[in-house]
C-alpha cells in the first residue's frame, strides 16, 4: 500500500475542513434572518421586462406604488369647518404624499346616524368621491365600535330587540351604500377591548356583523381592528381572537393593527415578533392606525423610519396609515408630521425620503443586444418610454413580473 506524504495529507485535511466549514457557512447563511432591506428587495420588488429594438433609449418612472401608503383624513377638510387657505393646502399635501385615505370619524356609526333615523352620509360620501377622482384608494372605518363608552347614547337606550334591529340594518345600509366603490372596511372596532354588543345581544353577534356585511356586499373585504398588538401586549390574544372566528367560518378579510406609540421608542423587536406572528394566521394585515410622539424631533423620524422599514418588510402587511398627518386636525397635534403653519417635520422628511426615493423606482438605459432591458423594480404603476413611446404598465406583486413590449406597435406600424 502506497503511504501519502504527512504534507500531502495534511494539505488533503485542511482543504475538506476548509470545505466542509465553507458548506456550513453557507447553510449558516441560508439560516440566517434576512435584513430588513433584503426582504424589502425580496417581497417589495419584481422584473420588469422591456422589449423594444437593440441599443433603444428607455426611461423607467414610478409613478405609485401597489403598497397602501395611507392616512386618516378629517371630515373638517370637506364640510366646510376649515378654512379655504388651509383646506387648499390640506388637500395639497394629502395628495402629494399619500395613495391611499380613510375618514377618521365620519365613517363611524355615529357621525352617519347622529340621532335615531337622522342620517347624515353627505360628508362621507364627498370624502370618498374626493378621494377616487384624485387617485386615492379608499377603506372604511369602522362599522361598529364595540367599547362602551364609544357607543351612541341613543343606541344605549334601545331595548334588545330593537338594539339587534338596527344593529343589522346598520351593517346592510353601510355596505349596500358604498358597495363597489368601498369595499375594505374595519368592521367591528376594538373587540378586545369592548363588548357592548356581545353583552346585550349574546356571544354570536360579532359573527352575525361579518355575515350581515359580507351578505350586504360579498366583495366586501372585512378587517378586525385592535390596539395594543405592536407592542407585544395583546398579541397573543388577539391570534387567539382571530383563529377563533376563523373556526366559526367568519368571513374575516384582514388583519388591522393600531399603532399608536408614544416616547422613548417605537418597540422595534416587539414590533417584528407581533407580525411575524399575524403572518402566520395566513391573512393580509395593515397598520391601520400609527402615529409616534417623541419630544426630539429627530429621535420621532427615527421612531417612523423604524415602524414604515418593519412593515414594509413584512410580506403579508399591505399598507400603512398614518392617523392624521397636519397639526391643525389630528388626535394628538404635537405629534403631526406637518406642523400647524405646513411646515414638515424631520418625521415627514424621513416619511418622503423612503416612500418616494429610497423605495421608488427610477431607471434610464438602453435597450441590449437582443432589444430587451429588464430590471428589478417596486411594485406599482409604471411609466415606461422608448424613444419618445411612453406606455403605463403595473408591476403587481400577485404576478411578480410585467413586460412591456414595443416591438409590437412597430411591427404593426412596419406592416401598414
Amino acid at each position: 500500500m502506497m503511504r501519502r506524504p504527512l504534507a500531502l495529507l495534511a494539505t488533503v485535511f485542511f482543504s475538506s475542513f476548509v470545505l466542509s466549514m465553507s458548506a456550513a457557512n453557507s447553510e449558516e447563511a441560508e439560516k440566517a434572518p434576512l435584513t430588513d432591506a433584503e426582504r424589502i428587495a425580496r417581497h417589495r420588488m419584481g422584473d420588469l421586462i422591456i422589449k423594444t429594438s437593440p441599443g433603444a433609449s428607455i426611461s423607467v418612472e414610478q409613478q405609485a406604488h401597489e403598497f397602501w401608503f395611507g392616512t386618516a383624513i378629517s371630515r373638517n377638510a370637506w364640510n366646510g369647518e376649515m378654512s379655504d387657505a388651509d383646506r387648499e393646502k390640506y388637500l395639497q399635501v394629502l395628495k402629494e404624499n399619500f395613495n391611499a385615505a380613510v375618514p377618521e370619524n365620519a365613517g363611524k356609526w355615529g357621525g352617519c346616524e347622529p340621532k335615531p333615523g337622522q342620517y347624515n352620509y353627505e360628508t362621507l360620501d364627498e370624502m370618498f368621491e374626493w378621494c377616487h377622482e384624485n387617485g386615492l384608494r379608499t377603506r372604511g372605518h369602522c362599522v361598529y365600535w364595540t367599547v362602551p363608552k364609544r357607543v351612541k347614547g341613543w343606541l344605549k337606550r334601545l331595548d334588545n330587540e330593537l338594539l339587534y334591529a338596527k344593529t343589522r340594518v346598520r351593517a346592510f345600509d353601510v355596505m349596500n351604500r358604498y358597495k363597489g366603490s368601498v369595499n375594505e372596511w374595519d368592521m367591528n372596532n376594538e373587540m378586545l377591548h369592548g363588548d357592548f354588543f356581545e353583552s346585550r345581544l349574546g356571544s354570536n353577534i360579532r359573527d352575525l356583523m361579518f355575515r350581515w356585511c359580507k351578505e350586504a356586499n360579498p366583495d366586501a373585504i372585512l378587517y378586525l381592528n385592535d390596539y395594543s398588538i405592536l407592542n407585544g401586549k395583546q398579541v397573543d390574544n388577539y391570534v387567539k381572537q382571530i383563529k377563533h372566528f376563523q373556526g366559526l367560518g367568519t368571513p374575516i378579510g384582514g388583519i388591522g393593527v393600531q399603532g399608536h406609540f408614544w416616547t422613548p421608542f417605537v418597540p422595534v423587536e416587539k414590533v417584528r415578533e407581533s407580525f411575524a406572528k399575524l403572518a402566520e394566521l395566513g391573512l393580509p394585515i395593515k397598520v391601520t392606525e400609527f402615529d409616534f410622539g417623541h419630544d426630539d424631533p429627530e429621535k420621532q423620524a427615527e421612531g417612523f423610519e423604524q415602524l414604515y422599514t418593519i412593515a414594509f418588510a413584512e410580506p403579508m402587511v399591505n399598507g400603512i396609515f398614518m392617523w392624521g398627518f397636519w397639526e391643525g386636525r389630528h388626535w394628538r397635534p404635537d405629534d403631526a408630521p406637518w406642523k400647524k403653519d405646513w411646515t414638515p417635520t424631520p418625521a415627514a422628511e424621513t416619511y418622503r425620503r423612503l416612500v418616494f426615493d429610497e423605495w421608488w423606482t427610477r431607471w434610464q438605459g438602453e435597450a441590449n443586444d437582443s432589444g430587451e432591458a429588464e430590471l428589478r423594480a417596486f411594485y406599482g404603476t409604471y411609466e415606461v418610454t422608448v424613444d419618445g413611446e411612453t406606455r403605463e404598465v403595473q408591476l403587481a406583486k400577485e404576478t411578480g413580473s410585467a413586460t412591456v413590449d414595443f416591438t409590437v406597435s412597430k411591427r404593426t406600424s412596419d406592416s401598414d
